[in-house]
């Protein structure tokens, strides 16, 4: 019964997934949920390497699977987001999707900074 229970669990998850990339969830729960995952896994991974003061090698692993993950999270984060509120648009709910949208621009254009200054510091 436990792997049937797996599989259910799993499924669900998947279907959330791409609930959220069509932008069909909630336009709260989609700017919400996905950020606490991000800050969860950082949080585990702040820990772990807090904890392995001695091994700088498996530090700097952990550090480039937390990359990895922020990586993949974060446009499929945003992308659900715009796309449910293109939703709550066609409801009339133009306050909270603008606020949506505007969020997901800065969040963006931020980055977009970020990589600049990396890209001038290494020269």
């Amino acid at each position: 019964m436990p792997e049937k229970e797996s599989l259910y669990s799993r499924q669900k998850i998947a279907d959330y997934i791409l609930r959220h990339w069509r932008g069909e969830c909630s336009l709260k729960w989609s700017l919400l949920l996905p950020p606490l995952w991000i800050a969860l896994i950082g949080l585990i991974c702040g820990t772990i390497i807090t904890g392995l003061t001695h091994s700088s090698m498996i530090s700097v692993l952990i550090l480039a699977l937390y990359g990895v993950a922020v990586v993949a999270l974060v446009p499929w984060w945003l992308v659900g987001v715009w796309r449910s509120s293109g939703r709550y648009l066609k409801t009339g709910k133009v306050f909270l999707a603008f606020m949506a949208r505007t969020a997901c621009v800065l969040i963006i254009f931020k980055f977009l900074v970020l990589l600049a200054l990396l890209a001038s510091a290494r020269h």
